[in-house]
């Protein structure tokens, strides 16, 4: 009873690992050696002294530890450290077994873990070998465990062990002068290749009496069957082996030259003869009853997964009558035609039917293995037991974040993956056969919301770039005034929101919920910059006082974008620009620095690092035409650490006169480089690019999300509504350049930008 029940739990153990990474593939078990031979190795093992004297022996009851029998059975190896300060010695397999078609092999077996000489290292090493000589080690067992007892060890062989006629599997075993060591019960499992497919595409049962057309000397037919009735009734692309009609009655003939051909097609109608076809069976053959008569192909033939056209056709110089099959109504999807004294592989003429013969065929589906890593993107940290699912193959992930499906039949998937507490997330995968693709995900945690409308207290307008603050999470107002925060982790925290010109405003804390949305709007009240150098004279009548005063002067933002990022692009490789042409209010104007908007983690392919050093430089408006001239001042360096907005400054530089431009200058090469948003909503035909193989400023389609800071005199002004100026501008997406979507091309005149006072002190400098 006692061995019975070990081994139950053994295999209960493997079923549930099994289950647990797997939902649909198997495991097989390709070996299983509990070593029962009378105290001998088994039949196809030996024993192996490697160096030293310590041996590997087959014993019923241990030494040291005392008091444990075999996990499984009478006999266990018993590796003697416990006698012999140093030796290694490999048990080893003589006879070795194929893994063929074999996937996820693993290894498992018994290990009596002791408690004794806990600082001997006394250990086994599972190995591998493609010829019994050569051994490779997999992974290392430690005899030692505080708790003593027998422990189920696994591990998984690497991928050199798949696919092996010949595979020896051994057990080295090394003294550093503890306990003794013992294993016992070890098996290699594999998932193997699927089971061949049953594939029966129609269920009329109506009679028609090709392709069989014995009634006459000769006869040829072609069918067409779409990919997607193939699929509905169970089958997948692979290697097709047999395939045959419904036979309702027949005739005996003998049918000389009888060819069986196939074709992989995009076509959906046939209506004359197809050639270039494969042919899959040629020689004789006679229909041999009544039923599903299938026909074993001689060569057989890779269905792809397109529609599927299949020609049968024989030449005979006798007849006797027909043989009739089953048929399924089906619009141009049927060619035949017979004569006598003619070729019956190559008749000119047809006719056509929709009288489809039904079709059964025999796949062997060509497979490939799904894998990846589920990751929690707020913090990078491995997801366990999120769900994986493509079409009807599903895995759970480990406690790595890591899932498994083997053996799914080649194809495209929409891959599925679900987690309580995030956002379900698709992404589409292409199985290959033989290969391994590699689908990752990175999963949003489902946030609470904030959500509202930013608006001047004074006006009830609404209030564009707004900046909202809600614990970890930032976001600016766009269009209309409209935010939404998007808060995780969720909790208690206060509300602020700031922009250039106005007061900042507070309200709360608030308690956010996981999935529930709070509605705030926001009122914001003005804060303009006061006029300069006020006096009062009283005149000399002493009848009135005379009020004089400057222009305000203070720092302002120049914005040409409405805070929306539409659009993103990037440039393949380092050194190229993106450029946006500013227009003071009034002069001279102090450029201080500014913001550029990098875009989101959706920007960016899984994997990308675009948090890369890019430089800002300022350049005149000398170029021809009023584009980019020559940099004024030193660029600076700008290292993002956040998407969105990324603030930077300049070293005080003044413009006396006319017009300035901001210029990104791209660090890295994509996708390991900053990006720039674009605004599409209002082309203000300002922004320009300079690809470095053209040595040219073109004008680009949209508003690259560039602002600057500016001190002076004259701000802040709203210029809206004055009119176009320069000349006629057209701007399309830049050559060489990478966007999320292609922009527009646009014609137009330069738009005015919009001025608004800024707090110097909330401006981070560069880094």
């Amino acid at each position: 009873m006692r061995s019975i029940t070990k081994l139950m739990q053994m295999m209960v153990f493997l079923l549930i690992s099994c289950a647990f990474s797997l939902s649909v593939s198997a495991q097989t078990t390709l070996i299983t050696e509990s070593f029962e031979n009378g105290g001998a190795a088994p039949a196809g093992w030996t024993v192996e002294q490697v160096s030293g004297t310590c041996p590997t022996q087959f014993a019923s009851t241990t030494a040291w530890p005392s008091g444990f029998t075999a996990y499984q059975g009478t006999w266990m190896a018993a590796f003697r450290s416990f006698s012999y300060s140093t030796g290694v010695s490999r048990l080893k397999q003589t006879t070795p077994f194929s893994t063929v078609g074999y996937t996820n092999l693993g290894v498992d077996f018994a290990w009596l873990e002791s408690t004794s000489y806990s600082t001997s290292n006394d250990r086994v090493d599972v190995q591998w070998s493609t010829d019994g000589t050569t051994w490779n080690t997999a992974g290392t067992f430690l005899r030692y465990n505080a708790v003593q007892g027998w422990k189920i060890k696994t591990l998984t062989l690497p991928a050199g062990a798949q696919g092996q006629a010949t595979l020896y599997i051994a057990f080295q075993f090394t003294s550093a002068y503890g306990n003794d060591c013992y294993l016992d019960l070890a098996h290699v499992t594999g998932v193997g290749p699927p089971a061949p497919q049953t594939v029966t595409v129609g269920t009329g049962t109506g009679t028609v009496q090709y392709p069989y057309l014995t009634y006459w000397h000769d006869g040829r037919t072609q069918l067409l069957y779409k990919a997607s009735e193939i699929m509905a009734a169970g089958g997948s692309p692979g290697e097709i082996t047999t395939l045959g009609f419904d036979v309702s009655s027949y005739s005996s003939q003998l049918m000389n030259g009888f060819n069986v051909r196939l074709m992989n097609t995009t076509a959906t109608t046939i209506t004359g003869w197809t050639t270039g076809m494969t042919t899959v069976y040629s020689g004789t053959y006679a229909v041999p009853g009544t039923g599903w008569q299938m026909i074993t192909l001689q060569t057989p033939f890779v269905w792809d997964g397109s529609n599927l056209l299949l020609e049968v056709c024989f030449d005979n110089t006798s007849y006797t009558s027909y043989s009739y099959v089953r048929y399924t109504s089906v619009a141009t999807s049927t060619l035949y035609y017979y004569t006598d004294g003619a070729a019956g592989c190559a008749f000119p003429n047809t006719y056509a039917s929709s009288s489809r013969a039904n079709l059964r065929f025999v796949v062997t589906p060509w497979v490939g293995t799904l894998t990846g890593t589920v990751t929690n993107c707020f913090n990078g940290a491995p997801l366990a037991g999120a769900t994986v699912t493509a079409g009807t193959f599903s895995a759970t992930t480990n406690a790595s974040g890591v899932y498994t499906m083997l053996n799914v039949p080649v194809g495209n998937y929409s891959v599925n993956c679900t987690s309580a507490g995030f956002l379900t997330q698709t992404k589409q995968a292409t199985v290959v056969n033989t290969q391994t693709t590699t689908v990752n995900f990175c999963m949003e945690p489902i946030p609470a919301y904030l959500s509202g409308i930013v608006y001047n207290n004074d006006t009830g307008e609404p209030i564009v770039g707004a900046k909202i603050m809600v614990g970890p999470s930032t976001i600016y107002s766009v269009s209309g005034g409209q935010y939404t925060v998007n808060i995780y982790p969720v909790g208690s925290f206060g509300v602020t929101a700031t922009k250039a010109g106005f007061q900042n405003f507070t309200a709360g804390p608030f308690t956010f919920v996981q999935n529930v949305t709070t509605l705030l709007d926001i009122p914001m009240l003005r804060a303009t910059y006061p006029p300069l150098a006020l006096t009062a004279t009283l005149n000399t009548a002493a009848t009135a006082v005379d009020l004089a005063w400057m222009a305000p002067k203070g720092m302002y933002e120049i914005r040409y974008d409405d805070g929306i990022c539409d659009n993103w692009t990037v440039w393949a490789t380092q050194g190229n620009m993106n450029a946006m042409k500013f227009t003071p209010v009034g002069y001279p104007a102090v450029v201080q620095g500014g913001k550029v908007h990098i875009g989101t983690i959706d920007n960016y392919p899984p994997g990308a690092n675009p948090f890369v050093p890019f430089q800002m430089a300022i350049y005149d408006a000398a170029g021809p035409g009023g584009m980019p001239g020559a940099p004024i001042g030193t660029p600076v360096d700008v290292t993002p650490s956040n998407y969105g907005w990324v603030d930077f400054t300049f070293p005080s530089t003044s413009i006396a006169s006319g017009n300035f431009y901001l210029v990104m200058i791209q660090g890295g090469n994509a996708p390991n480089a900053a990006g720039i948003c674009v605004d599409e909503t209002a082309p203000q035909l300002r922004s320009y690019s300079y690809f470095v193989p053209s040595a040219l400023w073109i004008p680009a389609s949209g508003n690259f999300m560039l602002r600057a800071l500016v001190y002076g005199e004259g701000g802040p002004l709203v210029l809206d509504g004055m009119p176009a100026q320069g000349e006629l501008i057209t701007a399309t997406a830049v050559p060489g350049a990478t966007y999320n979507h292609t922009p527009e091309t646009v014609t137009g005149y330069e738009g005015q930008g919009m001025f608004e006072t800024v707090e110097w002190s909330s401006i981070n400098p560069s880094n």
